[in-house]
């Protein structure tokens, strides 16, 4: 006989198992990957050799699913440059990052992957 208990575990396993298939399936660069980040923070690695990284925060994700801004913010000036972004529950992506606005340390990189 399967008790609760194993009942529960199995199902959280299977719900945490679809959910990983299902982040799996997105494309890298869809903006359904990035809106569950928003209000996050991450890791901006600067790909000219320097090593520089910068600590962001995602704060906004505007767009449509193949064209998209990635808005960021951060307590100092980061230069326009190529960047790696990194997240926990975010393979890797280059994206070219350029500040935006009066203000330092907003930021933005845009994506348009055009149509289907």
């Amino acid at each position: 006989m399967v008790s609760r208990r194993e009942t529960l575990v199995a199902g959280v396993g299977a719900v945490a198992g679809i959910a990983l298939v299902a982040r799996a399936s997105l494309p890298p660069l869809s903006r359904a990957r990035f809106v569950p980040l928003a209000g996050q923070p991450l890791e901006l690695e600067a790909l000219d050799g320097s090593g520089t990284r910068h600590a962001v925060t995602l704060e906004d994700v505007p767009g449509s699913e193949r064209s998209f801004a990635l808005r960021f913010t951060t307590g100092a000036a980061v230069p326009e440059g190529t960047y790696r972004v990194r997240h926990r529950d975010l393979a890797p992506v280059d994206l070219f990052v350029a500040p935006i606005g009066a203000t330092a340390g907003r930021l933005e990189a845009v994506v348009n992957r055009g149509a289907a």
